[in-house]
């Protein structure tokens, strides 16, 4: 997994560009929490990885939630 200080790196100002122009999904998409988590942790380039079942997504969330904390307590936000 990748650490918080290499995601809390500044994006290229093509991807910040893109972000603002492109509508992200909310939570009407017709898919289930498992994809919307794992397109959630794409668009922030957090790992998925699949085991045998499919299913072990704590590890992705756990940097998810870890990158939302640290980003919410950042004061240049």
């Amino acid at each position: 997994m990748p650490d918080i200080d290499s995601l809390m790196e500044e994006w290229p100002p093509e991807m910040e560009e893109a972000l603002n122009n492109l509508r992200l999904p909310n939570e009407d998409i017709d898919m289930s929490l498992e994809q919307y988590a794992k397109l959630a942790c794409t668009l922030l380039d957090i790992p998925v990885h699949n085991t045998k079942n499919g299913k072990n997504m704590i590890e992705s969330m756990h940097v998810f939630f870890t990158l939302y904390s640290v980003f919410k307590e950042n004061v240049y936000f």
